[in-house]
């Protein structure tokens, strides 16, 4: 048999996300939606690092998906069966909004990412349940130039093979 590493990023995303051309650009992109704490529907991309870190950095505001770790560990007689444990960071970078607090926005951009993976805990492919395991932690940031937001949600998924 031949163990693959787990990495469910894509498969969360295509689970919670819906394709839209965000960009304009006749490329969709798996997004996520939600109203702000005035009402206007918000729309904001889910994103790997490849495409967060390109030769032309994306525009904020998105949700860059990480991994941080992926332990393993072999069960039963001979090592047959393999347990797989992914703890992932859900990155969800922004700057100021013209029409929606900074604070609502990142709360609100979270909740729906929460919202999305709780509704479907147990049943993303790839994985055999998924979880949230810190639902927010904000910090400002400044690069000189602007304030860059950024709220951190951070996902457990484990894999049985």
């Amino acid at each position: 048999m031949t163990w693959q590493c787990f990495d469910p990023r894509h498969d969360i995303r295509k689970t919670i996300g819906t394709l839209v051309d965000y960009n304009g650009d006749n490329v969709d992109e798996y997004c996520l939606s939600f109203t702000d704490d005035v009402g206007d529907t918000r729309t904001i991309p889910i994103l790997m690092p490849t495409e967060v870190r390109s030769e032309t950095p994306y525009v904020m505001p998105y949700i860059e998906t990480l991994v941080i770790s992926t332990p393993a560990q072999s069960r039963g007689l001979n090592g047959g069966n393999r347990q797989s444990d992914c703890r992932l960071q859900y990155s969800i970078w922004y700057t100021t909004q013209d029409t929606s607090s900074c604070t609502q926005y990142g709360k609100r951009a979270a909740a729906a990412l929460i919202d999305g993976i709780q509704t479907h805990q147990a049943s993303t492919p790839s994985s055999y349940f998924v979880d949230v395991t810190d639902e927010g932690q904000e910090l400002v940031e400044a690069d000189g130039k602007q304030v860059v937001y950024h709220r951190i949600v951070e996902v457990y998924a484990r894999q049985l093979a």
